[in-house]
């Protein structure tokens, strides 16, 4: 039975709790860490608010998030996207999409807010990459972004709310996954990942995880007032 969670949420809606989770094999932190959180020896932590569906058959999800700017020390990001993925088999050779908004000072050499992109098909050990950095996914004419490209304007915490709304949809006929992107409005392709790119994920995926994370390290005195930040921003204080 085909399954399609179509879901709406605001940021407060699931940062019902912070965990601080060390790198481990399970595939849900593949999912979260991949190529996207930077690391310094050990140094860096990553906080974690997500939601995980039970393992299924899922083909797409429908998001509404609320987007915000930040202004990050070095080695620190923020993300807020969805993941999916298919875990069947050995976690060192899980499949996974994922789609969201990131401030990442150590991708784009800015703290602007970005929409972005990125896929695995062996949990990040060999394949994969970062928005359009390798081949792999495929933009289609007059999409009104570009996985990399800078959100704006962002929300203002005590002011007016900025939400993009993002549609992953994998195509029944040809196994592709397609990306699409709304800017407070409907959501509209962007493009589509290859189902030839994938093992599993070309199939189904059998798990859907959605929320944010901020990654911080542990040398830098500032990282509890970013905390304290990005929590604020999403309206749980």
């Amino acid at each position: 039975m085909s399954v399609y969670l179509f879901i709406k949420f605001k940021e407060a809606d699931f940062f019902l709790s912070i965990l601080m989770l060390s790198i481990s094999k399970s595939s849900l932190n593949q999912m979260w860490k991949g190529q996207h959180l930077p690391s310094e020896a050990g140094k860096d932590k990553s906080y974690f608010a997500v939601h995980k569906t039970n393992t299924g058959s899922y083909f797409g999800m429908v998001a509404t998030m609320d987007v915000y700017g930040y202004s990050p020390s070095d080695g620190q990001a923020s993300v807020a996207a969805i993941w999916i993925g298919n875990d069947d088999g050995d976690n060192s050779d899980l499949d996974s999409i994922a789609v969201g908004w990131e401030v990442f000072p150590g991708q784009y050499g800015d703290s602007l807010t970005h929409f972005y992109t990125e896929w695995t098909r062996d949990a990040y050990r060999s394949t994969g990459c970062h928005n359009m950095k390798c081949p792999g996914f495929q933009r289609v004419s007059g999409s009104e972004i570009a996985p990399g490209a800078v959100i704006q304007p962002v929300s203002d915490v005590n002011g007016s709310q900025q939400k993009i709304t993002i549609k992953v949809l994998k195509d029944p006929s040809t196994g592709d996954w397609w990306i699409h992107y709304g800017f407070n409005g409907p959501p509209k392709p962007v493009g589509f990942y290859p189902a030839n790119l994938f093992d599993t994920l070309n199939k189904k995926a059998t798990v859907i995880a959605f929320g944010g994370a901020v990654n911080v390290v542990t040398s830098h005195t500032t990282h509890g007032q970013w905390i304290l930040s990005f929590r604020r921003s999403c309206n749980t204080e």
